[in-house]
């Protein structure tokens, strides 16, 4: 059995009526709403019923859902948008063994080599505490309320690249640091 979740920003109705739309690819995917039972009304904030944003799921995937539900639009960051979720029976999505993730010779980091993730481990969170990466988001969470959606976005977008570069940094320390020792 084949298993695919899909959430999806779709800016449009399952009923739109596009010959290619999302109910084109529903219809034709085989996969199923996995939010049908308890929709929200809507998905978009500036309507009262339009619900353009979806958790599609195939076979298999229905078979481990449980239930599903929508957050209101003031939980958590400031969006336009509703936080859709799911909760799947994890054990059943696992009867098989998956394939091994072959690693890449590239790679810096390795997380079966227990020392090396530590290391990359120690190096991230250097580098957050440089550049006050936790405390940055603890201010935002609180401030959040009182800002534009502009000034979150751009809050969020500059955290987001400082987390970027906290990885590439640590994983350039494990390059460095494993050509050093060869």
């Amino acid at each position: 059995m084949k298993f695919c979740l899909c959430w999806l920003d779709a800016n449009e109705s399952l009923d739109s009526g596009k010959s290619h739309g999302i109910q084109h690819l529903v219809d034709t995917s085989g996969m199923f709403d996995l939010q049908v039972a308890y929709p929200a009304p809507s998905t978009y904030q500036h309507a009262a019923v339009r619900r353009i944003d979806f958790i599609f799921g195939t076979e298999g995937v229905q078979q481990a859902f449980h239930r599903s539900g929508t957050l209101s639009f003031t939980k958590g960051i400031s969006s336009d948008y509703w936080a859709l979720f799911v909760d799947l029976g994890v054990p059943s999505l696992l009867t098989s063994t998956p394939s091994p993730i072959v690693p890449s010779s590239t790679r810096a980091l390795y997380s079966g080599n227990p020392a090396k993730a530590e290391k990359y481990n120690e190096e991230m969170m250097k580098y957050y505490d440089d550049h006050r990466i936790f405390k940055r988001m603890d201010w935002l969470k609180k401030q959040s309320p009182q800002m534009t959606k502009k000034q979150v976005r751009s809050r969020l977008n500059a955290l987001d690249q400082d987390i970027g570069r906290a990885m590439a940094a640590a994983a350039a320390y494990g390059k460095s640091a494993s050509h050093s020792t060869q």
